[in-house]
């Protein structure tokens, strides 16, 4: 968690035959553009990154959820994530400002929070580690299979 010397790390598609899918990704790669290299790299390279990132953005694309959060999950940065307070999830990896950290819609607290985060090294290492270990405690810890077949219960029932 502590030897990641990568600010930000932000690979993402921005060109899309539906606009609707890019316009977040468009406005953060034009906000942030002195500050992130978002054209295309390797598999291998990426997943470096990813390893060697203290915080990573995953915008919104044909949903609000994609492979990239669990990448980051699994490769222990912060993850950057538009405000998800409008859907419900579980299990909810998705807490703000404990397992990941929000920014609005409209990109305007974006800024301020990277300027904060990777200042802040404390608290981006525990909300880093905080996303780390609920991903893996739901999904290959030891009791994982039992949180999944109590919640199918539930959904049955």
């Amino acid at each position: 968690f502590e030897n990641r010397n990568n600010l930000i790390s932000a690979r993402f598609n921005t060109s899309y035959e539906r606009k609707t899918v890019g316009i977040q990704r468009n406005l953060i790669k034009e906000t942030l553009k002195s500050k992130i290299d978002s054209y295309p790299i390797s598999r291998k390279k990426y997943f470096l990154e990813l390893c060697s990132s203290k915080i990573v953005l995953s915008p919104f694309g044909w949903g609000e959820i994609n492979l990239k959060d669990f990448e980051v999950f699994l490769t222990g940065g912060l993850l950057f994530k538009p405000n998800m307070n409008h859907i419900n999830t579980w299990p909810n990896f998705f807490l703000n400002k404990q397992t990941i950290v929000e920014f609005n819609w409209d990109l305007d607290n974006l800024n301020e929070l990277i300027n904060f985060y990777t200042k802040q090294d404390n608290e981006r290492l525990y909300i880093a580690n905080e996303g780390q270990k609920m991903y893996l405690q739901y999904t290959s810890g030891r009791d994982a299979g039992e949180f999944f077949a109590n919640h199918l219960m539930k959904i049955l029932k």
